[in-house]
């Protein structure tokens, strides 16, 4: 037993002493940085490099004719010298990154504006987008449009329509609602109680600016306003006018905004949709539904600016309440749903949305008559 013990300690103390023959390095990493020396501690060393790429920069593009003053209008064109690559360009003073701006698909581009900037950019798949190539041209021969000293908008009193052009000794020329050419010679009146729209245009030695135009709202003596000139008299009226919409609050205001079109299960026949024609739809469904909160009857026993004929429009005057105020901004206040007075069957009626991206010219829009969720623009004719 005391032999055994004894080869054990002796066995040990050989294997002890063997392992001081052997040297086991140390692994050391070492991360390179902007091509710094890597330093190392030890006789064997593994080492790690961080690098970054950078893509090299497109060319920017190349116009056909570069910026200056020219007597008559140009017509310029864009390439680069890498193939297989987009280009972007703008007219309007903006930068074309981020999807901004035309694709160029080898279009002549005319310049004929007095003053006309084109910036563009070369994009290319494996290149970091170029730097922004910009030309001025400056057309010589060129007329500035006219701007107005007023604009397009509702006004509750008159006011002095004046033109101006930057470029000298131009030609103004306007006209109202379409009528005939007036040269302008000063400061004029702008035509009050019905919607006008002013076009005018400026001419020198021949050329002639873009055409600008503005459409102006004024109230009526009873506060009212024209939303609808039908050109001449006939069945007894010629315009159509509303209650202006600062007098309708919005939703969740005033009873009108938010009502029923009524009389579910009844299909009452007022289905009169032309121009003045809302207002036999109400006469009709006012009589066969009677006394109730609705949006026909609403409009009906309405009096305002000592008028007590208001009436529910049907689909084409509530057209022409979009088209011709909420579309030039005036109603913006009220971007809601409104009934028109035409039903669809005995359980739906017509309405339209004055919110732009659900408003429809297909007319397909209806709803249960009973739903609450719309409201009532009045309307009258005179």
């Amino acid at each position: 037993m005391k032999k055994l013990l004894l080869i054990m300690i002796i066995m040990l103390t050989l294997l002890l002493a063997g392992c001081q023959w052997f040297h086991y390095p140390v692994s050391t990493t070492t991360t390179l940085l902007n091509n710094s020396p890597a330093t190392t501690t030890s006789s064997s060393t593994t080492t790690s490099t961080t690098t970054t790429t950078t893509l090299p920069r497109a060319p920017a593009p190349i116009f056909s004719i570069t910026g200056g003053e020219y007597e008559s209008p140009v017509q310029i064109s864009l390439s680069t010298v890498v193939s297989d690559a987009t280009i972007r360009f703008t007219l309007d003073g903006t930068d074309p990154v981020g999807g901004n701006g035309i694709v160029y698909t080898n279009q002549l581009i005319r310049l004929s504006e007095p003053r006309n900037t084109i910036n563009a950019r070369t994009y290319k798949a494996g290149m970091s987008v170029s730097d922004l190539a910009t030309n001025e041209y400056i057309i010589t021969s060129a007329v500035y449009e006219p701007t107005f000293n007023v604009p397009s908008g509702f006004y509750e009193s008159g006011q002095k329509i004046i033109f101006e052009t930057l470029t000298v000794d131009a030609e103004i020329n306007y006209s109202i609602n379409n009528g005939a050419s007036i040269k302008y010679s000063g400061p004029f009146d702008m035509p009050f109680g019905i919607p006008t729209r002013i076009t005018a245009v400026a001419s020198k030695n021949g050329v002639v600016s873009p055409t600008i135009s503005n459409l102006y709202w004024t109230a009526t003596e009873e506060g009212c306003i024209i939303f609808y000139d039908k050109g001449f008299y006939s069945d007894g009226w010629r315009y159509l006018e509303t209650i202006p919409n600062d007098r309708i609050p919005c939703p969740h205001g005033w009873q009108i905004t938010r009502i029923p079109w009524g009389g579910k299960g009844i299909y009452i026949g007022a289905n009169n949709s032309s121009m003045g024609g809302g207002r036999l739809n109400t006469s009709i469904i006012v009589n066969t539904l009677g006394e109730g909160k609705y949006a026909a009857k609403l409009c009906y026993d309405l009096v305002y600016g000592g008028h007590d004929d208001w009436y529910l429009p049907n689909r084409n005057e509530v057209k022409a309440l979009y088209h011709n105020l909420y579309e030039y901004g005036y109603s913006d206040l009220c971007k809601f749903g409104y009934w028109t007075s035409e039903e669809y069957n005995a359980d739906k009626a017509y309405y339209n949305h004055f919110i732009k991206y659900y408003y429809t010219e297909d007319w397909e829009r209806n709803e249960d008559k009973n739903s609450d969720y719309f409201g009532a623009w009045p309307v009258r004719q005179f």
